[in-house]
């Protein structure tokens, strides 16, 4: 390996105590003892260092390490995240469905004791399950009524299937692909469903860290800034004009499905598996009316797996 080569240079403007005379091209020439030299590296080099940021290229390695006041700092690749949004782009709400005769999937879990492993089946249900009640006259959808509708799936499906359509009924994104009333916001229930705002994949062997906490705000027409974000009115609301009587717009986070884990300026990833970080709220925090605007900025770092 080739070793760095630093070159100083150093002005000193200086009274010196030495022999000072000009040679005949009349360029100036100061002569010091090696004790004068000495002296003046004792009392000027630490200065120099702390008050200096040297670059070292080393050919065996493609990157660049930064040597600051003596301290080594690595260049750092930060991210930002400026996602601006509406409660539909979240929601997956799109106008124009065919509720009745749209589908969605739906996940069955089942425990094979003897083996002592889960299997996990995938379902496409159809919409058109919620609205069987009456469906050979006047559909009477679940979320209106749902009486009767066990009954209904187990004579039209089977016992696993009914189980899915009732465990599935209130989730966002069945409701707002088989839901015609569906409005997005919660209005009707102040619905705690959690809503994801924002995913960031995280290789293994990173880890993610926030330098700073991560925001979101809305967009104040009037007053022509972001601010505060709301979600529906709560029910005692009456005709007071939204924002007013809403809830707070909240953000919540969890890396891996570990609830209660938080983005922070320490690192949190896994050396072995990728992972996600997952930013989300609650179904009632938004609004049809809000434009929404999440920010954070974050970095992803180097970790390695633990020896025991």
């Amino acid at each position: 390996m080739k070793k760095p080569v630093l070159l100083i240079g150093l002005m000193l403007t200086m009274s010196l105590a030495g022999c000072i005379g000009n040679d005949d091209s009349g360029t100036v020439q100061v002569e010091l003892t090696d004790d004068q030299l000495d002296s003046i590296m004792d009392d000027y080099f630490q200065d120099f260092v702390n008050n200096t940021t040297i670059t070292i290229n080393d050919e065996t390695d493609s990157s660049t390490n930064y040597y600051t006041n003596g301290t080594l700092s690595p260049q750092v690749e930060y991210y930002v995240v400026d996602y601006r949004f509406t409660m539909d782009d979240v929601m997956g709400i799109s106008p124009g469905i065919d509720h009745m005769n749209n589908t969605f999937t739906a996940e069955y879990r089942e425990y094979n004791y003897s083996e002592n492993n889960e299997s996990v089946y995938e379902y496409e249900l159809e919409c058109v399950g919620y609205y069987l009640v009456g469906l050979a006259s006047t559909p009477v959808p679940y979320w209106q009524d749902s009486s009767n509708y066990m009954l209904a799936w187990q004579n039209e499906y089977n016992n696993t299937i009914a189980d899915l359509y009732r465990d599935y009924a209130y989730e966002s994104f069945v409701r707002a692909a088989c839901d015609e009333s569906y409005t997005g916001n919660g209005s009707n229930s102040g619905s705690m469903a959690p809503v994801t705002l924002f995913e960031i994949e995280i290789p293994a062997g990173k880890a993610i860290m926030c330098e700073r906490t991560p925001t979101i705000t809305m967009w104040y027409s009037d007053e022509q800034y972001y601010h505060t974000a709301y979600g529906e009115q709560y029910s005692y609301a009456g005709n007071n004009p939204w924002p007013s009587f809403s809830y707070q717009t909240g953000i919540y986070q969890m890396w891996d499905r570990m609830m209660g884990t938080s983005c922070s300026t320490l690192p949190i990833g896994s050396a072995t598996v990728d992972t996600t970080f997952e930013f989300w709220t609650y179904e009632r925090s938004l609004h049809e009316d809000g434009d929404y605007r999440f920010y954070v900025v974050y970095s992803l770092v180097d970790v390695l797996e633990h020896q025991s």
